[in-house]
């Protein structure tokens, strides 16, 4: 290629760069700069807010606008919110801006509108000698480029139990201040937002746009989605609407600003176990029973003891505050996306069943995991079904036999030695009585383990897991090698050989325990002193 020809076509792709880049300053440099997404303390207490609007705008062509809402909040108090923000029908404020913006999604117009609001009232404030903005349209003042690479998201607020009882309390028991429910029936009618008592759900059943919804909820979720009802817009418009009024009033009133509420603080489950939770006259105990359909025993919930081990209580009333099976019937239904109840009370693979919100509190404790590490959801080598399985929940009926779990009271021999395969090592002796004692003492105090361990003979499970633990009163051996060969046995590929089979099982217990002393060679095992160890 001669060199006149390579010089054009460097002199044109240098021109193109020149020309992309004139058109789009940030294009250059913006593959290479990292996204801030962690406000820094001073950005929380000046509540700053980032405008940038990707629905509308796509990618900018300037930098978004770092905007100081506080300032603001307190430059325009006397006039109030009413002043930036629009008002709906119902004459509540809606926290928008500008006031347009809800009608507007061509990225020209908006950003006029954004211009004329900002400016013409930093223009206003100038006149009249007060504190005021930019006023004159140079992008620079605004649009400043340390701004574009900067992604703002203020930490959830957690509307917990203890904030609900406050309110409760605040609000003279009027819980029509807050809930309401949205009638499809009466839509038409111009009657379908109303409050219907024993009906309270959460906001988040409506106006949650993120997640997937049954065929009723769908139908209300795009209605929320016409008027622009997002959880925000409906949080704030809620709670901020009555705060402003509140306060209009001379009244107490809960905070207007954003660093108020939005600290990144959550309650956890102690924190809020002396907080009442919601009264919609919920029973205490449920059977939860499919009656002329299933084969079957019925199973005895209970609802007030599972109230305070959940942070909500759509952590298991995910669509609806309505019992599962109004949505998951047996052979699955539109209503419930088809799950059937066997999938919705036992899939190891969700949180809101029964089976698998168990399997997540065993994952949460090293103390469980020390013997449940075996069945964990992640190796989907869950318990087979049997007799004796399911009746643990099947029982048809209210258990009033479950305590605190005792002392074994068989027989435990205080040391077991482990001799078949000591070779380098001397036998290991293993406490089996302290072991037994300590796993005892482990799970006691947990509300899950004590039912579900209500036989003596469950704990040794967690060792001798595929072996009837019944079977040494009955005079059978109950030992690893019972399954575990010494060489590796290529009938049974899934059973690992006896070596692998110890070790697993003790040093993966003492790994979840931290039991530090344990977990070396000779801790366990003694060397033989005719053939030693290598040296290196």
């Amino acid at each position: 290629m001669k060199k006149e020809t390579v010089l054009l076509i460097l002199g044109l792709g240098l021109t193109v760069l020149f020309w992309c880049c004139l058109s789009n300053p940030l294009a250059l440099t913006e593959p290479f700069r990292k996204v801030e997404k962690t406000l820094t303390p001073t950005e929380v207490q000046k509540n700053l807010l980032l405008i940038k609007h990707p629905e509308v705008f796509g990618r900018l062509e300037y930098a978004p606008v770092l905007f100081n809402h506080l300032k603001h909040v307190k430059a325009l108090e006397k006039e109030g919110c009413g002043i930036c923000h629009p008002v709906d029908n119902n004459k509540n404020l809606r926290f928008v801006f500008p006031k347009e913006f809800l009608s507007v999604k061509d990225p020209e117009k908006l950003k006029d509108l954004y211009h004329q609001a900002c400016i013409k009232c930093h223009q206003q404030k100038k006149l009249e000698q007060k504190p005021y903005g930019p006023v004159r349209l140079s992008c620079g003042d605004c649009h400043v480029n340390i701004y574009a690479y900067k992604d703002i998201n203020y930490p959830k607020f957690d509307f917990d139990f203890v904030y609900h009882e406050t309110h409760v309390k605040e609000l003279d028991q009027k819980c029509e201040k807050c809930h309401h429910t949205y009638d499809l029936e009466e839509r038409d009618k111009g009657k379908a937002l109303k409050y219907i008592k024993g009906k309270e759900e959460s906001c988040y059943y409506c106006h949650d746009f993120t997640k997937k919804k049954g065929p009723e909820l769908t139908k209300i979720l795009k209605i929320a989605q016409e008027k622009s009802l997002n959880l925000s817009q409906a949080f704030h418009g809620l709670c901020l609407n009555c705060h402003v009024e509140l306060k209009k009033d001379g009244k107490k009133g809960g905070p207007i600003i954003c660093s108020d509420c939005h600290k990144g603080e959550k309650r956890s489950l102690e924190d809020l176990s002396k907080a009442p939770r919601p009264d919609r006259g919920q029973k205490e105990f449920y059977l939860m029973e499919f009656p002329k359909a299933s084969k079957m025993k019925a199973v005895v919930f209970n609802h007030r003891i599972h109230q305070f081990t959940a942070q909500k209580c759509r952590d298991c009333h995910h669509e609806r505050l309505e019992g599962c099976r109004n949505c998951h019937t047996l052979e699955g239904s539109p209503k419930g996306n088809f799950v059937n109840a066997v999938t919705a009370f036992h899939s190891v693979f969700s949180d809101r069943s029964c089976q698998g919100c168990h399997q997540k509190e065993i994952n949460a404790r090293k103390e469980c995991l020390a013997c449940h590490h075996l069945d964990k959801k992640e190796t989907s080598r869950t318990e087979v079904a049997s007799e004796t399985t399911c009746v643990k929940c099947h029982i048809g009926r209210a258990r009033s036999d479950i305590k605190n779990l005792k002392p074994y009271s068989g027989e435990i021999k205080s040391q077991i030695e482990i001799e078949v395969l000591s070779k380098e090592f001397e036998k290991a002796t293993m406490p089996h009585q302290k072991i037994v004692k300590s796993l005892v003492a482990k799970t006691s105090g947990n509300r899950l383990a004590v039912y579900f361990h209500d036989k003596e003979e469950t704990l040794c499970k967690g060792c001798h897991h595929k072996t009837n633990p019944e079977g040494k009163i009955k005079g059978q051996e109950v030992k690893c090698s019972s399954c575990h060969g010494i060489s590796f046995d290529a009938l049974h590929p899934e059973r690992p050989r006896l070596q692998a089979a110890y070790h697993g099982q003790c040093i993966k217990c003492h790994e979840y325990l931290k039991i530090e002393k344990a977990m070396s060679c000779d801790s366990c095992h003694k060397p033989k002193k005719e053939r030693g160890l290598p040296s290196f």
